[in-house]
């Protein structure tokens, strides 16, 4: 259920902040990380003198100090951070925290944790590990603070009744969005009711329960993962699907399965699988429509959110699949351990050779093909994360050279599998595409998908605003405007683990209200082309070049 990307910025600084760094900067943060704290603290103070506005050489001041001991120094200077607004506030108040710690100041350490609390600190199970906070692990209100129970709790109705109180002020101390549905009469009702009907669940119907509750909130985001806990196992039948336009069909399998891929499913548990997505949406977080598309498949697939919807004994599964010719056949299939979904459209089975050009390096974060005889060049954008040997700002740099080189007149960037990552890496790539569009004649091309999500809905929520760009393929899987962040959920007595939303982006304007970028080139997904190797949707862009449209 778990996305494996999410928006997110590098803490205290922006990406284009760090960019930006002088030199003095860079050297101070260089002997900070070599220890020599001294002279990193020295270095920060020039910094100062020079311009009292900046907010680096402060935060640098608090660690240099800190880490050497001086406890109230480090203390005023990250207190002059938080004055100034500078984020994240929660971490600032928290090493504020840290410091009174080694003071051994035990009524400012539990306020400063509170502070940091209120400020939506997206790892709450940090504070009962923290070595700064040994000594009061077993205070109650320290382990109120870490969400710890006060007190050891045996009892199993009891037990999963303290973990929806849990979720339900972890939603309304974390959740942000100008609605703030955690607060709202259909969450507080929902919680209430599911407290009462803990004695006739079992704990894997209680999980599918919370992620109900969860996906109440209203977006992507907040969600519970499959991560199987002391109490919670998670299981799935081995297979992977995916909704084309004319169909759910199997795209993966595992064993002897492996022969059913290609197939479509057009009934489970005896029923039309159009009404068990129906039955399912409830259980579905998502930002927009588009949701129930990508984590649809994975719930048609765990026996759990089947059982919730009456079409299982959460033990065996029947799938109606139909072959090419029509031919029908139904099988119980038994759930197995939990492997990770396929969030993304895995190539149809065949010699990697045969793939499309969008499925032949899927692994790779960020690449280009030169595509001499359209003169264009070809990008895939797959995750919003610095890969293993090129940054995506050198990849950046490396663009503006091919793209110069080649002489080329058209731009394909290629966001289908991105589902997100590091939104603070996106700015430069994000300023080539600009300075690409901006030169007479020269036009830029974006193919997104239902999985373009997170912080690669913001990469096009920039290229939407700053470029020209024409989107081809289908809707994205975010709103422009939404609620995001791959946070921290631990829920003290059953273990399971999720996400909370803490950061409201708005990318968009103030009254941006629609649900995706839509495509002004709409091309459905249709299964004979996955499974034929081919790619519409690129092939549209490369017609349109060809006509000069």
């Amino acid at each position: 259920m778990r996305l494996p990307r999410c928006a997110a910025v590098l803490p205290f600084v922006s990406a284009g902040a760090l960019l930006a760094q002088p030199p003095a900067q860079v050297t101070a943060d260089s002997l900070l990380r070599a220890g020599r704290l001294d002279e990193a603290a020295a270095g920060y103070r020039a910094l100062l003198e020079r311009d009292s506005t900046q907010i680096a050489p402060v935060m640098g001041l608090g660690r240099a100090t800190g880490r050497a001991g001086r406890v109230d120094e480090a203390i005023g200077w990250y207190r002059r951070a938080l004055a100034v607004g500078a984020a994240p506030q929660n971490l600032i108040a928290y090493l504020i925290a840290q410091q009174y710690a080694r003071r051994g100041d035990r009524d400012s350490t539990i306020a400063w944790l509170d502070r940091s609390l209120a400020f939506r600190l997206e790892r709450r199970s940090q504070i009962a590990t923290d070595t700064f906070f040994t000594r009061w692990r077993d205070d109650p209100e320290f382990r109120r603070l870490a969400g710890r129970p006060v007190r050891e709790i045996t009892d199993r109705t009891e037990g999963w009744r303290a973990d929806i109180d849990h979720l339900v002020a972890e939603a309304r101390r974390m959740h942000v969005g100008p609605d703030r549905p955690a607060f709202g009469p259909s969450f507080t009702a929902a919680a209430a009711e599911l407290k009462q009907r803990v004695p006739s669940l079992s704990d894997s119907r209680m999980a599918t329960e919370v992620q109900r509750l969860l996906a109440l909130l209203g977006d992507g985001h907040s969600i519970l993962y499959p991560t199987s806990s002391a109490r919670v196992t998670f299981t799935r039948v081995p297979l992977d699907l995916w909704f084309f336009s004319d169909g759910l069909a199997v795209v993966g399998a595992d064993g002897p399965l492996a022969d059913r891929i290609g197939r479509r499913i057009v009934a489970v548990g005896g029923v039309p699988v159009a009404e068990v997505l129906r039955r399912l949406d409830p259980y579905i977080s998502r930002d927009n429509p588009m949701g129930p598309l990508v984590l649809g498949p994975l719930f048609l697939t765990m026996p759990s959110f089947l059982e919730a919807v009456g079409l299982s004994d959460g033990r065996s599964v029947y799938y109606s699949f139909e072959s090419s010719t029509g031919n029908l056949e139904t099988v119980a299939l038994l759930p197995q351990e939990f492997r990770p979904p396929a969030f993304k459209l895995l190539p149809a089975p065949g010699p990697a050779g045969n793939r499309p050009r969008y499925l032949r390096n899927p692994d790779a974060n960020i690449w280009l093909e030169e595509l001499a005889d359209v003169a264009a060049v070809y990008v895939q954008y797959n995750q919003v994360a610095d890969g293993p040997t090129i940054p995506i700002a050198r990849f950046a740099d490396s663009l503006r050279r091919t793209l110069a080189r080649a002489g080329a007149n058209h731009l394909i960037v290629d966001v289908r599998r991105n589902n997100g990552g590091n939104n603070g890496l996106n700015r430069p790539l994000v300023r080539a595409m600009i300075d690409f569009d901006l030169e007479p004649g020269h036009r830029t091309w974006v193919i997104t998908s239902r999985t373009t999500f997170s912080a690669a809905q913001n990469f096009i929520n920039q290229v939407e605003q700053w470029t020209s760009a024409i989107f081809v393929g289908e809707p994205s899987g975010s709103k422009p405007n939404f609620a995001g962040e791959d946070t921290e959920l631990l829920l003290p007595y059953s273990g399971l683990r999720g996400s909370i939303s803490t950061r409201w982006w708005q990318d968009a304007g103030p009254l941006d209200r629609r649900q995706w970028i839509a495509p002004q080139l709409s091309i459905p997904a249709r299964s004979a082309d996955h499974f034929g190797n081919r790619d519409p949707v690129l092939d549209a862009v490369l017609v349109a070049i060809r006509e000069g449209r």
